[in-house]
């Protein structure tokens, strides 16, 4: 207005009848008068004219509005050798503050095959960045997620699945870190460092149990099952997994074999 537009318009309280009810018919005082606005009866709105046109418009039926199905629950196999119909980089979010060098496909797997490298570089922002999330979609049945990973000296690596409330509440969680396997702030057993190592996380969804178990499988082939672990009492779906990275300077962790399924 004060650039000599939009003139006749005024800022003000319409001063409906009952709005919280859905009643916006205006007040004899309403400003919209100021604005030549007249007020009409809305009941009246939709097709006029003679009795057999206003009777075709009414006998028409429309089709109930289309339902969007909920998303099929996801399965990923990426071995990162082979192409796959579903890949864990096609499914996932990377987040690396602009550094598409930090999470890359390398030739460093076992036995020179390639694997997920997730490299932290000590110019990022955020302590939980470089990570990758994906969601599986999973909210009943019994869900698994299993994996090798290999994490440089001194590197710090958390794998965590969540639902979608606000705020989350944590399932499964695992963190590597300190030459050992720890959960719940707890260490759990030890771990060797620069070795690849097999870990499979297993929970039930669609129901409150504050439970779930893992198994590792260390280089020598020796085994050890943790189950009936604890997790967040009022957790029941996987709607988010991710991998964060947290070491400290230029750490690296890498991920082979990753599969992830479910069952109902």
């Amino acid at each position: 207005q004060a650039a000599g537009k939009d003139k006749g318009s005024i800022v003000a309280d319409p001063m409906f009848v009952d709005p919280e009810h859905r009643n916006f018919e205006l007040r004899p005082d309403s400003p919209a008068s100021q604005i030549g606005f007249k007020p009409f009866d809305a009941g009246q709105a939709g097709v006029y004219g003679d009795e057999d046109w206003k009777k075709l418009a009414t006998s028409i039926a429309f089709p109930e509005p289309y339902t969007v199905p909920a998303p099929e629950p996801l399965t990923i196999r990426d071995d990162f050798d082979h192409e796959v119909v579903t890949s864990l980089l096609s499914v996932s979010t990377l987040n690396h503050e602009g550094r598409d060098d930090l999470i890359a496909v390398t030739s460093d797997g076992p036995d020179g095959n390639r694997c997920l490298r997730i490299q932290d570089h000590p110019d990022l922002k955020a302590s939980y960045n470089p990570h990758v999330y994906w969601d599986p979609q999973y909210t009943e049945g019994a869900a698994r997620l299993a994996y090798r990973i290999r994490l440089d000296p001194g590197a710090r690596v958390q794998c965590e699945w969540r639902d979608k409330a606000s705020p989350y509440r944590v399932g499964p969680s695992v963190q590597f870190q300190d030459k050992g396997i720890w959960i719940q702030g707890q260490k759990r057993m030890d771990m060797p460092e620069d070795q690849w190592i097999q870990v499979e996380m297993k929970a039930t969804l669609g129901r409150a149990t504050g439970q779930w178990s893992l198994n590792i499988t260390l280089p020598d082939g020796a085994s050890h099952g943790f189950p009936d672990l604890k997790c967040d009492p009022a957790w029941k779906e996987t709607r988010w997994v991710g991998f964060i990275s947290t070491s400290p300077g230029n750490k690296a962790f890498y991920l082979d074999d990753v599969v992830m399924e479910h069952r109902n």
